[in-house]
């Protein structure tokens, strides 16, 4: 589990200037020819937190008063066809119980995106420095107080192309980003792409969507450069009919490349006859029976969806399917009020190139005490320690340490997304599973 509030990043003087002094300089140029609004909001303050275990150790704890002095800077600009927004803030952490470990940490977050022409293509670049936990087996809830984070470097940029409108809708982007980490591990630069399309409510004879996906990354690995490819496409067309009932044919296809571990592993396309009800203006249900292309890989299935909006401010989607790894299952929840968004997820997908691999470390065998652990160093002794007081019990002690990885894995995320608006900030809380 992973909570986020707060992003920050160690070690300033390790902090990639010239990436963000590229987006900067960019975003300047282009906001030159355009006339806009610029708002500057300067903030300080100072926190105070005692705590009686700032190590995390299970015995032999260190209470410590930490002290944060925060001086930060949020920046924002608008006009006609460019925004920017620029969050930053210096973080200066002091420990009453051992100065050496004090330090300074910085928070990053900038946007900015510039439209070719009024409704036409846009250009985006974004910027995000922070520390995320180095060990989410370990402790998935580090942060500055606690330690045990690492430095989070990523950046993107690429072209984005939205339209909204009564006879279609379509989101499309080309993205290049760089993911970077401060002890090298989950690092990779690539290209993404999307393309989504459907038509909206003017279409009287053709009902048609489609959602696709393609993307490549790479990793510098050992001197040699590792690739992940990944693609996939879902396509439905139907005939509309004065029933409430659209029946269509759906096509499903993904496929996965590179030189990976698991890299041979089947996947099958898929197409079948559906059919698309209306129940009212504002709930849909889909149902489809398709047809594996290789039934070494699947069984056919039956797909189904639905897609609710019971008002303008609540939406809900969710789907069943099967993909070469079996049944999979998607959920969309969102609810917006005047200044608070709230927003629940879940989704399956395919990575590479990330921080989920684990490689289990043995520590050893210990002569333990029912119930006790060879961390706390009271009851428990090494192998070949004597542990003088009649027959214990052998304890075997490992634990997981993040490493590379070197093949695609099934991410299955539930995440919960709440935005809070005010005049002059915006403040995100994230829970991910």
């Amino acid at each position: 589990m992973v909570i986020m509030a707060m992003a920050t990043v160690r070690n300033i003087h390790n902090f990639r200037t010239a990436n963000v002094l590229a987006l900067l300089s960019w975003f300047a140029i282009s906001t030159s020819t355009v006339a806009g609004e610029w708002q500057f909001v300067p903030n300080f303050g100072i926190e105070e937190t005692y705590t009686d275990n700032v190590e995390l150790t299970p015995t032999e704890t260190t209470g410590s008063l930490v002290s944060q002095a925060i001086v930060g800077l949020d920046a924002k600009y608008e006009s006609s066809l460019s925004s920017f927004t620029f969050s930053g803030k210096n973080n200066n952490l002091s420990f009453s119980h051992d100065s050496d470990i004090n330090d300074s940490y910085l928070t990053l977050n900038t946007q900015g995106q510039f439209y070719l022409w009024t409704s036409g293509p846009e250009l985006i670049a974004n910027a995000r420095v922070d520390n995320t936990n180095r060990n989410s087996a370990k402790n998935g809830l580090a942060d500055l107080v606690s330690g045990d984070t690492v430095q989070s470097e990523f950046y993107s940029t690429g072209l984005r192309y939205n339209v909204d409108n009564s006879t279609f809708t379509l989101q499309s982007s080309l993205i290049y980003s760089d993911q970077q980490y401060k002890d090298g591990i989950g690092e990779y630069n690539g290209v993404s792409a999307i393309f989504n399309a459907r038509n909206n409510n003017n279409a009287r004879v053709t009902y048609w969507e489609i959602a696709s996906s393609i993307s490549t990354k790479d990793q510098d690995f050992a001197g040699e450069t590792r690739t992940g490819d990944q693609y996939n496409v879902e396509a439905k067309i139907g005939l509309i009919t004065s029933l409430n009932l659209t029946p269509f044919i759906r096509f499903y296809d993904e496929d996965f490349s590179g030189e990976l571990a698991n890299q041979s592993q089947q996947t099958t396309s898929s197409w079948g006859p559906g059919v698309r009800w209306l129940v009212s203006d504002h709930f849909i249900l889909n149902f489809s029976y398709n047809f594996v292309t290789d039934d070494e890989v699947s069984d056919d299935y039956v797909a189904t969806s639905i897609q609710w909006e019971p008002s303008a401010r609540t939406s809900l989607s969710a789907g069943y399917s099967k993909r070469f790894f079996g049944d999979s299952y998607n959920l969309n929840f969102q609810h917006k009020t005047r200044r608070l968004t709230n927003s629940i997820s879940y989704d399956e997908s395919l990575q590479v190139f990330d921080r989920n691999n684990f490689e289990l470390i043995n520590v050893g065998l210990f002569w333990c005490l029912p119930g006790e652990e060879p961390e706390s160093n009271l009851q428990c002794y090494a192998q070949s320690e004597q542990a003088g007081s009649g027959d214990l019990p052998f304890v075997n002690v490992s634990y997981l340490e993040p490493i590379e990885s070197n093949e695609f894995t099934l991410d299955k995320r539930l995440s919960w997304v709440s935005l809070t608006i005010s005049p002059h900030n915006v403040h995100i809380q994230h829970l991910s599973l």
